[in-house]
């Protein structure tokens, strides 16, 4: 029932009529309306966060029709700085910072979830579904729409907006168990406007949450896959790219005009192909000239492990891995070469050791320390080791903190190290100071040293060549896997290095790809700085099996009481049957 009040001219609505029978009941009246220039200052400030423009006001003051507030409030409403204003006290409450918050303070990055936020209020996102992207966004169903689904998924960085650890020191648990407690304590705060984390030690008389509900509710979020210190640098895992709008039919539109050219640069071409035998032929030769593989007579591994001599003439290193690692190969060189100038080292990738690549260690990566060569000044089996002094190091690729050159010291702190371009073939070639000359069968002894700080750090597959050209170059213009697959007879190759001969020819070797190739590259660099512009956002995810919840005694991390199971609390209407 609407209430009767003294005034009726000035209700202008139902609510208003409330609030004068209130004003009439207290003998006190309503204050005048304010002036024009004031409110639209009022109405501009609350929804934008800004003052109004002189324009603005002048606008507004000139408008005379009786709806020119309510225009004046849909103008604001339809401002992009409508949905900033609205994020602000969003973005406090829901703890967002572009840096982690612990220790040194590094830095993160979770723009497209802040924009998410300030898109929906803009869109005038209905509060309920609002709730339910931060929520479970990466639980909700797929739609037909990548947009939307990408959208849903970013809602979910909600959760994801907590301090993040990486100091040295501490306990992984510790910190993974503050990360769950801190998004009970916020989803607890922003969407039931409860303290809840009064309960996270023990229950309190009268409060409607009880210990067994704070772990309940800590449960649905302790199925993340984090480990309590992943904070060191950017994002935290997991997170996800997330282009902005344009940015992912830009990405698509290039990866497609990438995929037409390299089947054009792949498919059958008779003239092409023609043109590579006869370019096999010639190239197979100049490598011959420039390396020969000489005969290996012995290959020993110091620490124990087993090398295993394959068809190309390469050593995989098998069975034990020791921490620290001294190859010695003896190689027979004949008087055919007449001089000896370099050596080469062929560091070779193996689908048998880690990443694929040429490393033993769990990263594919090596740090070779030290490489000498010897001559034994009589024949074969007699006489002396006497040392031939490297004058020169150099490799088709060195880790930038351990550079080829730093083998040539006895520091095992230097060394040549192929980080991150641990999954590639590589080279290294050792010129020796004064060429060795020969003029009878003479054995060489090499040895490699892999005495690095860093545990299993050597080469996992080898081989060497060794050069008698006065400048002998490293390559020849050929990588180690082109080089490799050359060697072998065309209808002896995998599928691997006759797509490997067949790419380098026609990218590098080929004018009839000339121009094909530099559309190429061109394609690939603009793909390569967008996706360098493309943003990431840290994101909820569920593991395959969750982690077991128990209440926490005290609320100590490391005192486990009852085993709880996700559920909402108490004083709440359970969850549908089934649900979780």
């Amino acid at each position: 029932v609407l209430p009767k009040v003294k005034d009726s001219a000035w209700p202008r609505g139902e609510i208003d009529l409330f609030i004068a029978a209130r004003l009439d009941a207290t003998g006190l009246k309503p204050s005048r309306e304010a002036e024009k220039t004031t409110l639209i200052r009022r109405a501009t400030l609350d929804l934008t966060g800004l003052p109004p423009t002189i324009a603005d006001v002048d606008a507004f003051v000139a408008d005379q029709r009786p709806d020119a507030y309510e225009r004046l409030v849909d103008r604001l409403l339809a401002s992009p700085f409508h949905g900033e204003r609205m994020a602000v006290d969003w973005l406090d409450a829901s703890r967002f910072a572009d840096t982690h918050g612990y220790h040194i303070d590094s830095g993160r990055d979770m723009t497209r979830w802040r924009e998410y936020v300030i898109e929906s209020f803009n869109r005038g996102l209905p509060y309920d579904q609002f709730t339910v992207e931060q929520i479970a966004g990466d639980l909700l169903p797929e739609t037909n729409d990548p947009a939307e689904n990408l959208r849903r998924k970013i809602a979910s960085g909600f959760n994801r907006n907590n301090m993040i650890n990486f100091e040295g020191g501490a306990i992984p648990q510790e910190y993974l168990t503050a990360y769950i407690i801190d998004r009970v304590n916020t989803t607890g705060t922003v969407f039931l406007g409860l303290t809840v984390g009064c309960t996270q030690c023990h229950d309190h008389k009268f409060d409607p949450l009880t210990q067994k509900d704070f772990y309940s509710l800590y449960a649905f979020f302790n199925t993340l896959p984090e480990n309590g210190l992943d904070g060191s640098k950017g994002n935290a895992a997991p997170f996800m790219k997330a282009p902005r709008p344009g940015q992912d039919q830009l990405l698509a539109a290039i990866g497609s005009s990438v995929a037409d050219l390299e089947k054009r640069l792949a498919s059958p071409l008779p003239e092409v192909d023609a043109a590579q035998l006869k370019w096999e032929v010639s190239a197979l030769e100049d490598a011959k000239q420039a390396w020969q593989f000489p005969e290996v007579s012995e290959v020993v591994s110091k620490g124990g492990a087993t090398l295993k001599k394959l068809p190309d003439g390469s050593h995989l290193a098998e069975g034990k891995n020791p921490e620290k690692e001294t190859y010695e190969v003896r190689l027979l060189v004949r008087p055919e070469l007449k001089q000896i100038t370099a050596l080469r080292l062929e560091a070779l990738p193996d689908d048998s050791l880690p990443m694929r690549g040429a490393g033993r260690s769990p990263n594919g990566n090596i740090v070779m320390t030290g490489a000498k060569i010897a001559l034994r000044t009589g024949s074969r089996g007699e006489g002396e080791w006497i040392n031939l002094p490297i004058k020169a190091a150099e490799a088709d690729f060195s880790q930038k903190e351990y550079q080829i050159g730093g083998i040539l010291d006895a520091d095992p702190a230097n060394g040549w190290g192929i980080y991150p371009e641990v999954g590639k073939a590589h080279q290294a070639m050792f010129t020796l100071a004064d060429p060795l000359s020969l003029d009878s069968p003479r054995e060489i002894k090499v040895t490699l040293d892999f005495q690095s700080q860093f545990a299993q750090h050597q080469i996992g597959r080898f081989r060497l060549a060794v050069a008698s050209a006065a400048k002998p170059q490293l390559a020849d213009g050929l990588s180690a896997e082109v080089a490799t697959a050359l060697a072998v007879v065309a209808d002896k190759r995998t599928d691997a290095q006759a797509a490997a001969v067949k790419k380098h020819y026609r990218e590098k070797v080929s004018p009839e790809f000339a121009r094909l190739n530099e559309q190429m590259a061109n394609l690939k660099k603009q793909r390569e700085d967008l996706e360098k512009n493309v943003p990431t956002v840290m994101v909820m995810q569920d593991m395959e099996k969750p982690r077991e919840t128990f209440v926490l005694v005290r609320g100590a991390y490391d005192k486990q009481g009852e085993k709880v199971t996700p559920n909402v609390p108490s004083f709440l209407p359970p969850l549908p049957e089934g649900a979780t």
